[in-house]
């Protein structure tokens, strides 16, 4: 059985909140069980109802939408997440569409991930690489929109909500 979407969403808002030291700005969903769905998932993992109530639920726009202040209280980075869920693989290529139209630049000021359920992390590999070299569009895609591959990140959430991050190399080159 595959993660739905907004399962997905959940599980790694509940990382970056609780682990990734993140705060987020906005998450789309497409229906409001979905939006309660989150909230309750959030709440339950501890999250402060402070840092829930300053998320703005949306209908459009980047799957999460998220910042990180570090050590000032200035914001030092802006993450956007593409989430997909199921079992349709080819929504992998969906994802990259959506990174090649929502980075406006190889800053390292804008960070990129890609959600993914867990079972998907073979696939992904597998679809980008090409006996274990990453396929030269891929690396045309890390040149243009990265600095060195900076700021893309995976994150692949198991069955049991555990959500794992890795970086663009750890996801293909190991």
């Amino acid at each position: 059985m595959a993660l739905n979407e907004h399962e997905i969403i959940a599980s790694v808002c509940v990382y970056l909140l609780n682990e990734g030291n993140a705060e987020i700005e906005s998450i789309a969903v497409r229906k409001n069980s979905h939006r309660d769905f989150i909230i309750s998932k959030l709440d339950k993992n501890g999250v402060s109802k402070k840092k829930i109530e300053n998320i703005t639920f949306k209908t459009k726009g980047a799957d999460i939408n998220a910042y990180y202040e570090f050590e000032t209280e200035r914001i030092q980075r802006r993450m956007v997440i593409e989430a997909k869920g199921g079992t349709t693989h080819y929504n992998l290529y969906t994802a990259l569409g959506q990174f090649i139209c929502s980075k406006k630049s190889p800053s390292t000021y804008y960070w990129f991930g890609f959600a993914f359920p867990h079972s998907w992390r073979e696939k992904t590999r597998e679809r980008l690489t090409n006996e274990g070299e990453i396929n030269p569009i891929i690396n045309l895609l890390l040149d243009e929109y990265t600095k060195n591959g900076q700021g893309l990140y995976f994150y692949f959430v198991k069955e049991s909500g555990e959500t794992i991050k890795e970086t663009w190399r750890q996801t293909l080159i190991s």
